[in-house]
């Protein structure tokens, strides 16, 4: 019967002693602050980027906030100028009383793959490819002096594919129309492992006036197949920060 005792006593020890150890540890992270909660996204364009010996100053021009200061800058060492990015981040104050310029404290920065238009012509048009890829409505705008493009990957093994804006002619049309192409070139490397990809292609080659009325936008659907899609000027606007916050961009593989 002792022995029964004393067994029975060293097992509520023992198990006293494990409460004491996991005790704290609960306590700790109950006394942990929770992670911030970034309420904005926007895209924006890396707009101003002067480096001296000790800093490098940044300064975001946000398609919808207008000119964005980072409270800090040491995350953003590898960003180029002309760099197109999707940022969450936080409203902090406005740097000056005009409201030109905000502070931000930002969460999180996308690197947006930038290219500018391309030439299209009969010599080079294999290269560009022309396979059907996946594009929801209202994932392509005009903003930030770039037309924009989220679309889903099929994710490739081995080679990044290709996804490119051309054109035969950087004029408008006699409507005031610039005729583009989107091509998807999947180097026929693909696993049926989807992701969303996004592009940002830069207007500032073409030749663009006050009575250009848009872009018309050719390209292959997987879902509608060829089909024109019309944007016009003075009708900009992000997808809906929403819909952003809910797309998962891991590493995009594309060129």
């Amino acid at each position: 019967m002792m022995k029964r005792m004393n067994l029975k006593k060293n097992a509520v020890c023992i198990l006293g002693a494990m409460m004491m150890l996991v005790m704290p540890s609960c306590q700790t992270l109950e006394d942990e602050p929770s992670a911030p909660v970034y309420e904005e996204v926007d895209w924006a364009t890396v707009e101003h980027q002067k480096e001296s010996t000790s800093e490098k100053t940044i300064v975001f021009n946000s398609d919808s906030w207008g000119y964005l200061l980072p409270r800090h800058n040491y995350r953003f060492g590898d960003l180029e100028p002309n760099q197109r990015v999707i940022l969450y981040f936080n409203l902090e104050k406005e740097a000056y009383d005009n409201s030109i310029i905000h502070v931000i404290e930002v969460g999180n920065v996308v690197h947006v793959l930038t290219k500018d238009v391309e030439q299209l012509t009969d010599e080079n048009d294999k290269e560009f490819g022309n396979d059907p890829v996946s594009i929801l409505q209202g994932d392509i705008w005009l903003g930030g002096g770039h037309l924009n493009v989220i679309f889903q990957q099929n994710r490739p093994a081995q080679k990044k594919h290709r996804v490119s804006l051309v054109a035969r002619d950087f004029n408008p049309d006699q409507e005031g129309y610039l005729n583009l192409e989107f091509r998807y070139n999947d180097y026929d490397d693909t696993t049926n492992r989807y992701q969303y990809g996004v592009v940002s292609y830069s207007l500032h080659g073409l030749n663009i006036d006050e009575q250009t009325k848009g872009i018309r936008l050719k390209l292959n659907s997987a879902v509608n197949g060829q089909r024109v899609v019309e944007l016009k000027f003075g009708e900009e606007g992000p997808s809906s920060s929403d819909h952003m916050r809910e797309l998962k961009f891991s590493k995009i593989l594309v060129k």
